[in-house]
């Protein structure tokens, strides 16, 4: 078993993985902005069906919406995913990428607004906050 002890800064090491490693934390995050942009492909791309828990192609404001959703959907995804790959490459212009993909995906999620995207406007905020910190 290894010894496990606290660095002066208060990282632990001598673990496996150094979850205090500015490495690691580029790597989750920019794997976590790349799904979340997949997951855009994944909810919009398909034709709906009618037992879906939401719809993806109706707008509450607009009607049928489904070429507009889907072109914003494959924008937001390859925004961010390639985003994404910037964040893993150490690219400076990443934030670029990163706010205009997630403006794009809160539009979508606005235009096909369900209390089912709650939680991906909270990603997407969480990412805008993220992405313009990081520009200052």
């Amino acid at each position: 078993m290894r010894n496990v002890r606290s660095a002066s800064d208060g990282h632990v090491t001598g673990g496996i993985v150094d979850l205090g490693s500015a490495v690691v934390l580029r790597i989750l995050l920019g794997l976590f902005v790349i799904a979340h942009g997949l997951v855009h492909l994944a909810v919009w791309g398909p034709a709906p069906s009618g037992d879906a828990p939401m719809e993806t192609a109706r707008s509450w404001l607009f009607g049928d919406v489904r070429p507009l959703a889907v072109g914003l959907a494959v924008a937001a995804a390859v925004l961010l995913a390639a985003g994404g790959i910037a964040v893993l490459a150490g690219a400076g212009w990443w934030p670029w990428l990163v706010v205009v993909g997630s403006a794009v995906s809160v539009l979508l999620m606005a235009l096909t607004f369900t209390p089912w995207w709650i939680f991906g406007l909270a990603i997407d905020a969480a990412l805008l906050v993220w992405a313009v910190r990081t520009l200052r």
